[in-house]
């Protein structure tokens, strides 16, 4: 048995079990005499303690979700009951967001990176702001991704305000600022040009939903199949800002100024679009979202060839229209079930010193002196074994039991109880 030793929001250190009453001892004798500090001590027995993990993609405003799931749905049959959803008496986004955190922090997540809609800000100062400072329970880290949706004119023009606007309320609300453009089937090159030169003036994070379907290239390419067709339906006509004749690979392009980039799902890539992520590598990641991606019943999905060609690859959980939880340890333990050869330390990292390095945030991704104290304790299952307790981590027996979040701790699993 190991244990972390914290000091507010910082990791003093990490000892295995042999040397944890030592550097105990060490610890207190080098507090002056003076120091009127209270030691707590908290064990978690069979438990594994783990840097805190981060879900790098969701929609936290679609938790309150309440339209069911057909496994296999296509994308462009899907999206329109979104729309639906979002117009009807059942959607309330501020309980959602409120609820969509909580879930997410009950799955291990020390840190959210969350696609969020225009209105955001009033949501979260109806439910999250009242929690985080009339309580004593502190939120986690979210990266705030603007969704930028550009299928009208007049949407269009409006994007610059929307943007400054979500700016400021970031820096308001604590929260780190970033932008989405939403697909290439919603935005069209210029239109992301435009955004991206926006975020990279103002160094801000980017992400977009890209290749998430082999029709999603044929609309690039043509302006036809089921997303020209599903636009139809809904009413919008979107010839007038896409050409035709674009492809992944000119996004890509566009995109590839923008630091950090993370390119969401990409489940049809192909081999010029890899080498163009490639090159990228050190400040762009692959966002996987392992259970939303086998419930759209999509092909295997080419971790290996990310992996083997060197790019980052990150972990989400999508949203709770797609998702049965909002649960990342879930995410990691699915993707160990799909990519059994994968070495159970390479998967762990996709939620952990992966997605720090990508996103900058410092401190975050390991436990070791001086580190950030963010933290996600998990029960380890009967499985358990020395030799291999990374292994036991990716059982789908192992549990969420506690998670710290800034030397605080933020959800235990004994209160679930």
């Amino acid at each position: 048995m190991g244990s972390v030793f914290l000091y507010q929001d910082r990791v003093l250190a990490v000892a295995d079990g042999s040397s944890s009453g030592r550097v105990a001892e060490e610890l207190r004798a080098s507090l002056p005499e003076s120091a009127r500090i209270v030691v707590e001590e908290h064990a978690y027995p069979g438990c594994a303690i783990l840097p805190g993990l981060i879900n790098a993609h969701t929609h936290l405003e679609l938790s309150g979700w309440n339209r069911g799931f057909t496994e296999g749905q296509a994308l462009w049959d899907w999206i329109p009951t979104v729309v639906v959803f979002r117009r009807s008496a059942a959607y309330r986004p501020a309980e959602a967001l409120h609820r969509g955190i909580q879930e997410c922090v009950a799955g291990g997540a020390c840190g959210i990176v969350d696609i969020a809609q225009p209105g955001w800000p009033a949501w979260w100062l109806e439910t999250v702001f009242p929690q985080q400072h009339l309580s004593s329970q502190p939120c986690p880290r979210v990266l705030s991704l603007l969704e930028c949706i550009a299928v009208r004119e007049d949407v269009v023009g409006a994007l610059p305000a929307r943007v400054d606007a979500h700016r400021r309320a970031c820096a308001l609300l604590g929260v780190d600022p970033g932008i989405s453009p939403h697909a290439p089937y919603t935005v069209p090159p210029a239109v992301l040009r435009q955004l991206v030169s926006y975020a990279n003036a103002r160094a801000l994070p980017v992400a977009i939903h890209l290749a998430e379907t082999t029709e999603e290239g044929e609309f690039l390419q043509h302006q036809t199949g089921p997303f020209d067709k599903m636009f139809a339906e809904l009413g919008i006509n979107v010839r007038s800002l896409f050409g035709i004749g674009t492809s992944w690979a000119e996004y890509i392009t566009i995109l590839s100024q923008s630091r950090p980039l993370l390119v969401v799902h990409g489940n049809y890539l192909t081999s010029l679009e890899r080498s163009l992520l490639r090159r990228l590598a050190r400040r762009a990641a692959v966002v996987f979202c392992p259970r939303t991606h086998c419930r759209f019943g999509h092909a295997r999905y080419p971790l290996d060839d990310y992996l083997a060609a060197g790019i980052p690859v990150i972990l989400g959980t999508d949203s709770r229209a797609t998702n049965p939880d909002l649960s990342i340890l879930r995410e990691l333990q699915t993707v160990r079930e799909l990519f059994p050869h994968l070495p159970a330390a390479q998967i762990l990292a996709m939620a952990t010193s992966q997605p720090a390095k990508v996103l900058g945030w410092r401190g975050w991704g390991y436990l070791r002196d001086g580190a950030s104290a963010q933290i996600t304790v998990v029960k380890l299952g009967d499985q358990f074994a020395e030799r291999d307790p990374l292994e036991a981590v990716l059982s789908p027996q192992t549990t969420v039991r506690a998670v710290w979040i800034d030397g605080q701790a933020a959800y235990s699993a004994d209160n679930d109880n």
